[in-house]
C-alpha cells in the first residue's frame, strides 16, 4: 500500500512532459459468430407496471447492476484532481471512452496496455505513464477483492428462476465469460445465470446490434420476451432498438423513455406477474 501512494505521490508532484504522442484510433471489429457463452446446460419502478412486460429472459449488465464498480474512476478523479490543466481528466475521459476502452471490450488492447496508451496522448512522460499503470494495477486489484452484492440482488435472480424465467448476462468487460463466471462465482452467484454473453467474446460491445443480434440467436426468444438491465443510457436504448424491453438500474440521468428501477429487487415487479410471484414464494 505505501509503495502505491509512493507511486502516486512521485507522480503528482512530477510535472508534465510536453504532448508528443499523436491520437491513435482503433477501428471497430465485428462479431466474430460463433457460439460464445457458458450457455445454458442441454422496486420501485418509475415508468413501467408489472402487466407491461411479457418477459420470458432477464438478461443483466454487471458493473453497477450487479455490484458498485465506481471506485477505480473515484481513484481516477483524485489523480487527475492536483493537475493543471484542469481539462487533462475530460480529454482523458473523451479518447479513453471512445477510443481506448472499445478497444479493450472487444478484446484487442489489455486493459493497461490500453489505459498506458491512452495516458500517453496527454503528453506525459513515460515514467509517469509506467507509474499511474502501476498504481492502476493495485486499484483495480483491491477493487476486484472489495465487491459487494448490492441488496437484493442474490435473492432477486433466484426468485427469477424459480419463476421459469431464464437469467443471462449480457456485458461490456475485458473478461471471458468463463472468467466472469468464476468471479460471480466469489461473489455467491455461481449457478445464478444460465447464459453468459460478453463483449470480449463476441468481439463488439454494446451498444452496437450485433451483441443483442447474438445473444437473441443463442436463446432462440423473441426480443420482445427479453428484459435488459443496465445503468448506461446507451446500451438500454440499443437494447430497445433491438425491440427488446428494457430498464435502467442505478442510471442518472435516465432517459424519459426508459422505465427505472430504485433496487434491484424491481426487477421482479417487472419480470414476474404478480400471480406467479406468490407462488414461487
Amino acid at each position: 500500500m505505501g509503495a502505491e501512494i509512493d507511486l502516486f505521490t512521485s507522480y503528482v508532484t512530477g510535472g508534465l512532459a510536453v504532448r508528443s504522442a499523436p491520437l491513435v484510433s482503433l477501428p471497430d471489429s465485428p462479431i466474430n459468430a460463433p457460439r460464445m457463452a457458458l450457455s445454458r446446460h442441454d422496486a420501485e419502478d418509475s415508468g413501467a407496471g408489472p402487466s407491461e412486460f411479457s418477459t420470458k429472459v432477464v438478461l443483466v449488465d454487471v458493473e453497477d447492476v450487479l455490484y458498485d464498480a465506481s471506485a477505480w474512476q473515484r481513484w481516477l478523479g483524485q489523480l487527475f484532481a492536483p493537475l493543471t490543466p484542469r481539462t487533462l481528466e475530460s480529454e482523458f475521459q473523451r479518447h479513453w471512452q471512445a477510443e481506448y476502452l472499445p478497444a479493450v471490450y472487444r478484446g484487442q488492447q489489455e486493459f493497461h496496455a490500453a489505459f498506458a496508451r491512452c495516458l500517453s496522448t496527454l503528453g506525459l512522460t513515460a515514467g509517469h505513464v509506467e507509474e499511474i499503470v502501476a498504481a492502476s494495477r493495485a486499484q483495480r486489484r483491491r477493487d476486484a477483492g472489495a465487491r459487494r452484492l448490492y441488496p437484493g440482488t442474490r435473492s432477486t435472480l433466484s426468485q427469477l428462476k424459480s419463476a421459469g424465467i431464464t437469467c443471462g448476462v449480457l456485458t461490456n468487460t475485458d473478461r471471458t465469460a468463463a472468467a466472469l463466471r468464476q468471479d460471480l462465482a466469489k461473489l455467491g452467484l455461481a449457478d445464478a445465470f444460465d447464459d453468459y454473453f460478453t463483449s470480449v467474446d463476441m468481439q463488439a460491445h454494446l451498444p452496437h446490434a450485433p451483441c443483442f443480434d447474438h445473444a437473441l440467436q443463442v436463446l432462440n426468444v423473441p426480443a420482445a420476451d427479453v428484459l435488459f438491465v443496465s445503468h448506461d443510457i446507451r446500451e438500454l436504448q440499443g437494447a430497445q432498438a433491438a425491440g427488446c424491453q428494457a430498464v435502467a438500474f442505478n442510471a442518472r440521468p435516465c432517459a424519459a423513455a426508459i422505465p427505472k428501477i430504485d433496487r434491484f429487487d424491481g426487477v421482479l415487479k417487472l419480470a414476474v406477474p404478480a400471480e406467479v410471484a406468490r407462488v414461487a414464494t
